[in-house]
């Protein structure tokens, strides 16, 4: 056995093992960085934050709804690494498995607060980028709380398509975009394949809340509104469901048209991966080339959106075919995946 596919097992081990880890930390990761990146840069962040400092206010009300209206970016991004922080020190706190319910307790504050902050973004007019990085934060801490119910899947897919729309939105009203300048125009790339990928999750969590019914008694409890049978679950499954599926089918499978047709049948967190890793480096590397502090720090957001598409990927990396990859001669045994729900850890984008 030669020692290259000796390695690459190795590191495809390794990376499989500390998928759940590169996943948060490479997505939420870009997410504060492309927030900054909406914010002018580090220099123009903190020039923001003096600013609403020194505000004149008459009470906490008008302060905050003053400082929203003339630092939308400041402000949001601000929040922004207020919840990733939080979530990172809350979750260290309740690592233990005694204190779960406390997690999923902290998930859901962190999808309101991010969805209230999506909101606002919108209201106060915050850049695309900044509404791009926040919507992939709420759809962090939705998807977190698929543990509970396969409804949040979807939900998650749904901000995350947000995200995918606002970095779409801000390649395309980017003044270079009509100079052909190529950094718009592979900005707007990514958020349009991080909607394709976007539209998979959602079809993931058809899957699984289609499988939740079949493993579950036919007398149940009332069900929740996040209950695949509670009336936000049937709301979805009534006006989304097959439109996205039809959308999965006929448009975002078909654009990834250099992913083979038996990974898009048989490896979908592989195919999500592939959907966007290309245009992450791309548009990194040509981000990076501007010179300018925010290219450089949109660049750095995309490298580490790229790392969190790689521990998406690795959940497809079973381990048989670890083994398989090391020790060719061998008959795999193969493992069966691990549910969709089990697998699922935080995801930024």
């Amino acid at each position: 056995m030669s020692a290259r596919p000796a390695m690459i097992a190795a590191l495809k081990n390794t990376i499989h093992r500390v998928a759940p880890d590169l996943q948060f930390w490479g997505y939420e990761g870009g997410n504060i960085l492309a927030a900054i990146a909406g914010s002018g840069g580090l220099v123009a962040l903190y020039s923001g934050l003096q600013s609403i400092a020194g505000m004149p206010t008459h009470n906490a009300a008008s302060g905050i709804a003053a400082a929203f209206t003339r630092f939308p970016d400041i402000i949001v991004t601000t929040g922004l690494a207020v919840i990733v922080l939080a979530t990172i020190g809350f979750s260290h706190l309740f690592s233990s498995d005694e204190t779960v319910s406390a997690r999923i307790w902290l998930d859901r504050a962190a999808s309101i607060a991010g969805i209230v902050l999506v909101a606002a973004a919108l209201f106060f007019g915050a850049s695309w980028i900044t509404f791009a990085a926040v919507s992939f934060v709420s759809a962090s801490a939705l998807l977190r709380l698929c543990r509970i119910s396969p409804v949040f899947l979807k939900l998650g897919g749904l901000l995350l398509a947000a995200g995918g729309f606002g970095l779409a939105g801000y390649g395309l009203t980017s003044e270079g975009l009509w100079q052909m300048d190529i950094l718009p125009v592979l900005t707007a790339l990514t958020g349009l394949y991080v909607i394709f990928a976007s539209m998979m999750t959602y079809q993931g969590g058809i899957y699984e809340c289609s499988a939740d019914r079949s493993n579950r008694p036919r007398n149940p409890v009332i069900p929740s509104a996040f209950d695949p049978d509670g009336w936000i679950g049937r709301l979805l499954e009534t006006h989304l469901d097959r439109p996205m599926a039809f959308i999965v089918r006929s448009i975002a499978l078909p654009a990834v048209f250099w992913v083979p047709s038996k990974t898009k049948e048989s490896a979908p967190f592989l195919t999500s991966m592939w959907a966007r890793l290309p245009w992450r480096l791309l548009t990194a590397t040509a981000a990076i080339m501007t010179g300018t502090q925010a290219g450089f720090i949109f660049g750095l957001a995309n490298a580490f959106w790229a790392v969190g598409d790689i521990a998406i990927g690795s959940f497809d990396w079973k381990r048989s075919h670890i083994e398989d990859d090391a020790h060719p001669q061998n008959d795999p045994a193969a493992e069966d995946q691990p549910h969709l729900t089990e697998t699922v850890k935080p995801v930024g984008d």
